[in-house]
């Protein structure tokens, strides 16, 4: 299952093959990770990863409660900014070295596991490197450039790629039960607009704000048990 969804099923094997393949997903993505190549996952055309991506990351560097009410009413690009998408994509590029090599040792203690990238150690500390707020903005360029394709190929690409997730999330969210439901909207804003602020105001406030990303539970996914 993908983190955070529960498919209902009581079928075993099933669960053990979504288990399998969520184990596949996520050590591709942490490939792209460990190549410093996250900005392909988006141009891939792999549906699932980026279904999977979406899901374990951008839900989350996006903020859960906004997800959660705008995830399966509207399109992404409506609701998610650049700038969430850039913030994705460098905290799996960040972590991913110290994530898989905890996947593949569990027996390690946390301070035994390969520092993440930007953002341990050096003189930063616990915070940003230089290094790694340059990335930062070459992701935020690289998202804007994306969504402002002009090739109708990156065009298609982009409409199909919204399409995909939102009707993932409807058919997520129509399986839920009433409990489910009322449990995530209770988990909304109030406010139904979505604001989006200037691009400038926006990197400011993210380069403040950015975390080492241990909110995202994409690492979790590695540690479940697998059939072999």
């Amino acid at each position: 299952m993908l983190i955070g969804i529960k498919n209902g099923t009581t079928d075993n094997t099933q669960e053990q093959e979504d288990t399998t393949e969520n184990h596949n997903l996520a050590f591709e993505l942490l490939k792209y990770g460990k190549d410093k190549n996250v900005e392909k996952i988006l141009e891939s055309g792999n549906m699932e990863l980026i279904y999977y991506f979406v899901i374990t990351c951008i839900s989350h560097s996006t903020g859960k409660r906004k997800w959660n009410k705008f995830g399966h009413r509207k399109k992404m690009n409506e609701f998610v900014t650049y700038s969430d998408e850039a913030f994705a994509l460098i905290v799996l590029e960040n972590n991913a070295e110290k994530w898989l090599h905890g996947a593949k040792h569990p027996e390690l203690k946390k301070h035994e596991l390969p520092r993440a990238i930007y953002t341990e150690g050096g003189e930063s500390g616990n915070k940003w490197s230089v290094p790694g707020q340059k990335r930062y903005v070459d992701l935020c360029t690289k998202c804007i450039q994306r969504r402002r394709a002009v090739l109708e190929e990156d065009k298609v690409q982009l409409v199909a790629i919204q399409n995909m997730v939102l009707d993932k999330e409807r058919t997520k969210q129509d399986g839920m039960s009433i409990n489910t439901k009322r449990k995530r909207a209770s988990d909304e804003d109030d406010d139904d607009v979505v604001r989006i602020t200037s691009e400038e105001r926006e990197l400011n406030l993210y380069m403040a704000s950015m975390s080492n990303g241990e909110g995202i539970p994409l690492n979790e996914v590695l540690l479940e048990p697998t059939e072999n």
